[in-house]
């Protein structure tokens, strides 16, 4: 339980960072901050190697060192890429780019501290240190806008958090070798094994990052920083509705398993079916509701600059009403085990939304708009995709092969 309310004040502090900037600074902060965090993610989301993944789950168990290795590694590459790549443009100041590695890099190294908390089970402890560490990051961040601080500062006030909870990471996560099961064989040893397992979570966690920030991604190269921070502050209802969908997904995963081994996949697939269509009458009956009250709600919460017009809120409506969808034919797909087919959705989602980005900015489209056809591309993208192979996979199998612990039942 902890641990899904740390996730979900990471969320609401994320979001809390966007409106605190956008309220102090502007459409033109809030953009510069989205800008650069669209940069940032997808590269050091390929930089950290799957590493958290492949520590909790590889059946063979090299000590942590190698992991924490392994991910300075990553992190010095990746720092290289992004500082390369953003100081590039003409619109980031170099304090901010600096304080926002300086976060990404602490945040990851956290990260491998953690999934030594989480391997030995201390999950409530875990889940504590997380939404600690976002509150407090919150009430810096508010702390240093409110003195007069610059983003900059705001986001290396962050880093000041985020170090100190590095410390008590580092301190708490006890003697996290224990259970090693392979000789150290020095500094990297193991890091062979440890990166061949973790390609295809690499791969996969990047196209899934790119995704998350694509819109923004594009719209950054195009349109100036206040457009983006406009944007920005609407589309985190797109984000509200991911949180919706992944909730939804952890919740029925366990009985649509159970459902596939009682009852086969097509009547599986039937009852997420069923869910996805109450969800999609669901969110097509609020789009009249975003319509004519996006405006009035955008302006109450960021202020008069983030209005948009009708056709981008009708475009924005759009883009949501599939997400949760595609959450639960996912879940559907990862219980038939058809793990490679959500990455290869993600590739032709990201392929098909990044084309039609660019063609639509490069023909001198309405940003606003471009930005939400994006959305809305990559949203119904993924939704057929998931569709279409949960539907293809409960039609040819026939009969699931049951867990040995119900056959020794």
């Amino acid at each position: 339980m902890l641990i899904t309310i740390s996730t979900f004040s990471w969320a609401i502090t994320q979001w809390f960072m966007v409106w605190i900037f956008a309220r102090q600074g502007g459409p033109a902060a809030a953009g510069e901050y989205s800008s650069l965090l669209s940069l940032l993610t997808p590269v050091f989301i390929v930089a950290s190697l799957g590493l958290r993944t492949i520590y909790l789950t590889h059946h063979r168990v090299w000590p942590l060192r190698t992991y924490l290795n392994l991910r300075f590694i990553g992190l010095a590459a990746g720092g290289a890429v992004f500082l390369g790549a953003a100081l590039l443009e003409d619109k980031f100041t170099v304090s901010l780019i600096l304080a926002m590695v300086t976060v990404r890099t602490i945040d990851l190294v956290i990260d491998i501290y953690g999934a030594a908390i989480q391997r030995q089970e201390r999950l409530a402890w875990l889940g504590t240190l997380g939404i600690a560490t976002n509150l407090l990051t919150a009430g810096a961040v508010a702390a240093a806008v409110l003195a007069g601080g610059s983003l900059s500062a705001a986001v290396g006030a962050s880093a000041l958090v985020y170090l100190t909870f590095l410390g008590v990471y580092w301190k708490t996560a006890g003697p996290v070798d224990q259970d090693v099961t392979e000789p150290s064989g020095g500094p990297l040893g193991g890091a062979a094994t440890i990166l061949k397992a973790s390609l295809p979570v690499t791969i996969s966690q990047g196209i899934a990052g790119v995704a998350a920030y694509l819109p923004i991604l594009l719209l950054g190269r195009w349109a100036d920083n206040a457009l983006v921070g406009i944007f920005t502050g609407a589309a985190y209802l797109i984000t509200a509705a991911n949180l919706v969908g992944s909730v939804a997904h952890t919740i029925l995963i366990t009985s649509f398993r159970t459902q596939f081994f009682s009852q086969g996949a097509w009547r599986t697939y039937q009852r997420a079916a069923r869910i996805s269509i109450a969800l999609l009458a669901l969110v097509l009956a609020l789009i009249p509701a975003i319509v004519y009250l996006g405006n009035p709600v955008l302006w109450f919460v960021y202020g008069p600059e983030f209005s948009l017009p009708s056709t981008a809120l009708l475009l924005l409506g759009i883009a949501i009403i599939p997400i949760a969808p595609s959450y639960l034919f996912s879940a559907v797909l990862a219980v038939y085990n058809r793990f490679r087919v959500e990455a290869l959705i993600w590739v032709v989602a990201v392929t098909i939304a990044s084309t039609g980005g660019v063609l639509l900015l490069s023909a001198a489209f309405d940003p606003l708009n471009a930005g939400m056809v994006i959305a809305a591309l990559l949203s119904w993208t993924r939704f057929f995709g998931v569709f279409a192979f949960t539907r293809q996979a409960a039609a040819r199998i026939r009969t699931p092969e049951r867990p040995p612990v119900r056959e020794e039942q």
